[in-house]
C-alpha cells in the first residue's frame, strides 16, 4: 500500500474518500512501450472491457526523491480523475449516500491529461499510473521532425496549452517542467499538460516559491537567477516551447546541450549550483541578444505570431502576460477552430506523426484476443471467477461437444475502436475476427494437450468427446510431437505396465 495525505493506492488500485476502487490493474493488456525517461517507462495499453486505448506511466518509488515526486504527481493528477463507464466515457461522480454535497468535486480539465487510476507494482516496486493516450506523442516529436511553421497549427497549440495553464493557475499550482516532451496532443488537435511531478502549490499565504528544480534548458530568467518565481515562470517555459516548436530546434544557443537535458530535481546541490552559474551566463546572454534569439523571423511569420511570442518571453515577469490575457490575443482568434482542427489533421498526415492505423488496428485487436487467450487459460480449471466485466467474462471459452472457441467481441465495443481509429468498422470485425480463430485454435490445441484436462477426458476419448476426429487438422500432432504429448503417453505406458503387475499378483496369490 502507497498511502499519501488523502490517497491509497494498492495492488487493487487508487482508493480515497469519495472515489471507490476502479479495479484496472486485471483488464489492462500493455501493446508496447512507447517511452522511457529519468522519471520511468510509459506503455502504450488496452482497457479489455471498453477497448479504451490508454497509457501506462510505471515510476519506480526505490529513493525518497522519487516517493515525493510520486507524491506530487498523484495529488496533482487527482483532481482530474475520470472515471471509466461501460462505454469508455468519461461520468458524472455522484456523492456516496449520507455524504455532503455542499462541495462537490471540481469538474476534469480537457486541457490536461486525463487520469483513470494507479496501482502497485510489487514485483517492479514500482506505482503504476493508468492515463489518457495522447495518440500523436508530445510537441518535442514535431520539434525533431524540423518543427512546424503553420500559424493555423500553432495558434491551436498555443490555445490548448493556455487554457491548460490557466486551469492549474487558478487553482495556485505552479507546473514548473513545462517543456515540449510533456506537452501532448492527439489524432483530434487536442494538446493537454502532462507529467505533474514537479508541480508545487502555493498556499495562502505565499504567491511565490524559491525552489530549484526543473529542466534546466526551459527555466524562467528568475528561476535561473536563484530569486522568487511565481505563474509567470510557466509562460516563459511555454514561450520556449512554442518557438522551439515553430524553428524546429531550441532557440538559444548553449555550451553543451548534454546539461540541458538533466533534470535538476534528480541533481546533486553542488551540481545544480554549478549548472545555475552556467545558465545565468546564458541568460544573460539571452537578454542582450533578445532582439536576435528570442524573435521569430519577420519573412516567415504573421506580425501578430511574432507579438504572441514576444510576449510570452518578457524578461521582466511582472510585465510578462499571465494565460488568461495571453487567451485574448489576436493571433489565438486569427483563425476559426474549423481552420485550425483541419490544418492540423493534414499537417498529422503529412509528418506521419501518429502510427499507422492499420498496424495499431493489428496491435490492439492482438492484445485484445492475447488477453482473452491467456485469462481463458488460466480460469478454464477453476471454478467461476468473479472478473466482473461484462466483455471479459465473455472470454471464458465455450467447452461444448463440437468446439472450443473464444467468443467474438461485442459490436458496440468494436464500432468505438472503429470511432477512434476513424477506419470502417468492417475492418475492425474482420480483424478481430482473424484475432479470434487464431486464439481459438491455439486455444484448442492447449486444452488437447495440457494436464489439465487428463482427468476430464484422457486421450483419444477426449478428442472423441468434442467429436474431433484423429484426423483433424487442430488436433493432428506435428511430426515432432510435443511435450506434452510425450510426456501423456509415458504416463499412459506406466499405467498399463502398473496394473499388469498388479494383476499378475493377483493371479499369482489366488494360485496360492
Amino acid at each position: 500500500m502507497f498511502t499519501t495525505r488523502n490517497v491509497a493506492v494498492s495492488e487493487a488500485g487508487i482508493s480515497s474518500p469519495d472515489a471507490a476502487c476502479l479495479h484496472l490493474q486485471e483488464n489492462l493488456e500493455r501493446v508496447k512501450e512507447i517511452g522511457r525517461g529519468a522519471s520511468g517507462v510509459v506503455y502504450k495499453a488496452i482497457h479489455i472491457p471498453t477497448l479504451k486505448v490508454v497509457a501506462i506511466k510505471d515510476v519506480p518509488v526505490y529513493g525518497r526523491g522519487q516517493r515525493r515526486q510520486m507524491v506530487r504527481e498523484l495529488h496533482a493528477l487527482y483532481s482530474n480523475l475520470v472515471p471509466m463507464a461501460d462505454n469508455g466515457n468519461p461520468v458524472p461522480k455522484h456523492p456516496a449516500p449520507g455524504k455532503s454535497t455542499s462541495k462537490p468535486k471540481a469538474r476534469p480539465s480537457p486541457y490536461i491529461v486525463s487520469f483513470y487510476d494507479a496501482f502497485v507494482d510489487r514485483p517492479k516496486n514500482s506505482i503504476c499510473m493508468v492515463m489518457e493516450y495522447m495518440s500523436t506523442g508530445s510537441l518535442q516529436d514535431i520539434v525533431l521532425r524540423g518543427g512546424c511553421q503553420n500559424e493555423k497549427v500553432l495558434a491551436r497549440l498555443a490555445t490548448g496549452v493556455l487554457h491548460g495553464l490557466a486551469h492549474i493557475h487558478n487553482k495556485r499550482m505552479v507546473h514548473r517542467d513545462i517543456k515540449p516532451h510533456n506537452l501532448l496532443t492527439n489524432r483530434q488537435g487536442e494538446v493537454k499538460i502532462s507529467d505533474f511531478g514537479l508541480a508545487r502549490t502555493l498556499n495562502d499565504n505565499s504567491s511565490s516559491t524559491k525552489t530549484f528544480v526543473g529542466t534546466l534548458l526551459y527555466m524562467a530568467p528568475e528561476r535561473i537567477g536563484g530569486g522568487n518565481y511565481s505563474y509567470p515562470a510557466d509562460i516563459w517555459s511555454f514561450g520556449l516551447a512554442l518557438i522551439s516548436v515553430a524553428l524546429g530546434r531550441y532557440p538559444l544557443p548553449t555550451q553543451d546541450g548534454f546539461f540541458g537535458l538533466f533534470d535538476s530535481a534528480s541533481l546533486g546541490s553542488l551540481f545544480a549550483y554549478l549548472m545555475c552559474l552556467f545558465n545565468i551566463v546564458a541568460c544573460m546572454f539571452a537578454q542582450v541578444s533578445n532582439e536576435q534569439c528570442l524573435k521569430l523571423p519577420a519573412g516567415s511569420f504573421s506580425q501578430e505570431c511574432r507579438s504572441f511570442i514576444y510576449q510570452c518571453l518578457t524578461i521582466d515577469p511582472v510585465e510578462r502576460p499571465s494565460a488568461e490575457i495571453l487567451l485574448q490575443h489576436p493571433f489565438i482568434h486569427k483563425y476559426t477552430a474549423e481552420e485550425t482542427s483541419t490544418e492540423w489533421a493534414s499537417f498529422v498526415n503529412r509528418i506521419h506523426l501518429c502510427e499507422e492505423r492499420s498496424s495499431e488496428l493489428e496491435s490492439l485487436s492482438d492484445a485484445a484476443y492475447r488477453h482473452m487467450y491467456e485469462h481463458s487459460v488460466k480460469f478454464s480449471h477453476l471454478p467461476q471467477s468473479d472478473y466482473g466485466a461484462s466483455f471479459v467474462s465473455q472470454a471464458t471459452p465455450t467447452f461444448s461437444r463440437r468446439e472450443i472457441s473464444l467468443q467474438q467481441v461485442q459490436m458496440s465495443l468494436q464500432l468505438g475502436l472503429a470511432n477512434y481509429l476513424n477506419v470502417p468498422v468492417h475492418l475492425v470485425h474482420e480483424k478481430f475476427e482473424e484475432k479470434r480463430c487464431f486464439y481459438s485454435d491455439k486455444l484448442l490445441e492447449d486444452y488437447c494437450y495440457s494436464p489439465q484436462s487428463w482427468t476430464a477426458s484422457p486421450g483419444i476419448a477426449r478428442r472423441q468427446q468434442f467429436g474431433i476426429g484423429t484426423d483433424s487438422p487442430q488436433c493432428t500432432p506435428r511430426e515432432k510431437g510435443s511435450f506434452w504429448r510425450k510426456l501423456q503417453e509415458s504416463m499412459a505406458k506406466l499405467g498399463h505396465s502398473k496394473r499388469r503387475k498388479e494383476r499378475e499378483r493377483g493371479r499369482s496369490s489366488a494360485g496360492l
